[in-house]
């Protein structure tokens, strides 16, 4: 996201600029699948609650760089 103005005076066709209309929209989306996919792993192979913690603490620093840098 924060290579788009560069990428349309280069004229790369990137992600950012596809995005560019609701990045929180996506950037909360792919988040949340990443943050599912990591729980759904841990709970595959019977991770201990620290793991949990982690990724907690992981979600909401992603939660917070997604209200904060978009």
């Amino acid at each position: 996201m924060q290579d788009k103005e560069f990428d349309s005076q280069i004229g790369v066709k990137s992600t950012a600029q596809r995005f560019a209309d609701h990045p929180q929209l996506w950037m909360s989306a792919f988040a949340s699948v990443m943050t599912c996919g990591l729980a759904s792993t841990g709970w595959i192979c019977n991770q201990p609650w620290p793991y949990y913690l982690g990724v907690g603490l992981f979600a909401a620093h992603l939660g917070h760089q997604v209200t904060l840098h978009t």
